[in-house]
């Protein structure tokens, strides 16, 4: 009785996998690769979820591609001023080899200007 169950067992485990239809890697090059960059308005912040914040509603409304067949990243930070995203988050354009890119950024350098910083700096 424990031969047939621990059989079946292994078996149960050997056929599982097979089951599985996960994506083949070189098929990747395939797909749509969407990159939002910014600050907390891209990154969703605020929004209840964060997957209502514009980026991911573009992304899961299929706005560039049906978003089985894109690659999204969203790199965008909360509280980033135009020179951070220039500075950090540009650089990374590259690594990822987007098709398109989205970005909202400029809030946070006006909010600074409006509470008295110098617009020169």
């Amino acid at each position: 009785m424990k031969s047939c169950f621990f059989k079946s067992f292994i078996f149960i485990l050997l056929v599982i996998p097979l089951s599985v239809f996960a994506e083949l890697p070189w098929q990747h090059d395939q797909h749509t690769r969407y990159l939002a960059l910014g600050d907390s308005l891209t990154a969703g912040y605020g929004a209840d979820p964060v997957t209502s914040g514009y980026a991911h509603v573009l992304y899961q409304g299929g706005a560039f591609d049906r978003p089985v067949k894109t690659l999204f990243a969203n790199a965008a930070v909360p509280g980033v001023t135009s020179e951070d995203v220039l500075n950090f988050q540009v650089p990374q354009v590259q690594r990822f080899s987007p098709d398109v890119i989205t970005m909202t950024v400029g809030g946070n350098d006006i909010l600074a200007v409006l509470a008295g910083a110098d617009p020169e700096q």
